[in-house]
């Protein structure tokens, strides 16, 4: 084309053509494109884009983050959304649209809310839902924000002031896999106060829990754990050997059928001794070059997880578990497939 040439109707184009144009485009150009009509809309969508992921993320402000490639991200930043508990759901939203944190493009649609731009995300990317929300600052309206999605894999909290703030959370988001969660600190915080929030967030039947900053560890908190991995990170526990050998004789007698993984770590609590926890149950030991037990360790894929030596029980109906003491001052449960 040259100067004085009319612009070219990209739209007018035959299909076959049209298509191949966008597949080469820039990522944030096929999204920008996508927002035009709805007719670009379904031209975008005509190819099949791809993405690792869709997530939300609350900070200062609020962003879609779609996770294309390892190292690909665009972004859409919401400064205005949830400022206050009076404005949770403004419309004429207007989005900050940004690849790999590099400059982009503004953008306002005066019939998108959040929830529609975020639909529209789901959309062109044919995803069905979120892959995870990180909350790295809480929300002044939840219930709000809840109508916004349809359901999530995975809630990351890392600034609960309280078990009653995650319970909340976790009540009204529902995630389907995941629980992660920090509370501030450990101290302050009277257990028995906290103990029915506690064992709600610990009965979930999920994929993974992790516990960060828990005041302390009881034997009621390891019995009614019902999720596949569980990593508590506590401050105490009182009698703690001998809390975990009750634990391991209620595992071998048909407990926590659900159980792969358990990782355990006190701030204030000894460091466990196995002769002490293993007194009276029956076991193996195992060193860690023990090619077996090598490769049901890699073969769990559970992450930051290696083997570093330990010992070998056997549940009622067979099950074998590897018992570890070895990672800093942890305690470490790898249940046999």
């Amino acid at each position: 084309m040259t100067d004085g040439d009319p612009p070219l109707r990209l739209l007018s184009l035959p299909n076959k053509p049209l298509q191949n144009i966008v597949r080469f485009m820039n990522h944030i150009d096929q999204f920008a494109l996508s927002l035009v009509s709805n007719r670009s809309k379904e031209l975008v969508k005509s190819i099949d884009l791809e993405c690792s992921s869709i997530n939300i993320k609350v900070d200062s402000g609020i962003l879609i983050q779609i996770l294309i490639a390892s190292e690909i991200l665009l972004e859409c930043s919401f400064d205005d959304y949830q400022r206050s508990v009076d404005n949770p759901s403004p419309t004429n939203i207007k989005a900050k649209v940004s690849l790999e944190n590099r400059g982009g493009f503004e953008h306002s649609k005066p019939e998108y809310r959040f929830q529609e731009w975020l639909n529209h995300a789901l959309e062109v990317y044919h995803q069905s839902e979120l892959n995870h929300i990180l909350c790295i600052t809480l929300l002044p309206d939840i219930q709000s924000f809840r109508k916004t999605f349809r359901s999530c894999s995975t809630l990351i909290i890392l600034v609960a002031s309280d078990e009653v703030q995650i319970q909340e959370y976790s009540r009204t988001f529902r995630p389907e896999k995941r629980l992660i969660f920090g509370v501030k600190e450990f101290l302050g915080r009277d257990r028995s106060k906290i103990s029915d929030h506690i064992y709600e967030i610990l009965v979930q039947n999920l994929d993974e829990i992790y516990y960060n900053f828990m005041p302390e560890l009881i034997l009621d908190d390891l019995l009614i754990m019902n999720s596949s991995i569980v990593r508590i990170y506590f401050y105490e526990a009182i009698k703690y050997e001998s809390m975990l050998r009750r634990f391991i004789k209620h595992w071998m007698a048909g407990s926590n059928p659900r159980l792969r993984y358990i990782e355990l770590e006190s701030l204030k609590s000894y460091y466990p001794q196995a002769e002490i926890v293993l007194k009276g149950i029956k076991h193996e030991m195992i060193s860690k070059e023990d090619p077996e037990t090598l490769n049901v360790f890699r073969a769990a894929r559970i992450k930051n997880v290696a083997f570093l030596g330990g010992y070998n029980i056997r549940g009622k109906d067979g099950t074998v578990a590897t018992l570890s003491f070895k990672k800093r001052r942890c305690f470490v449960m790898l249940v046999w497939s």
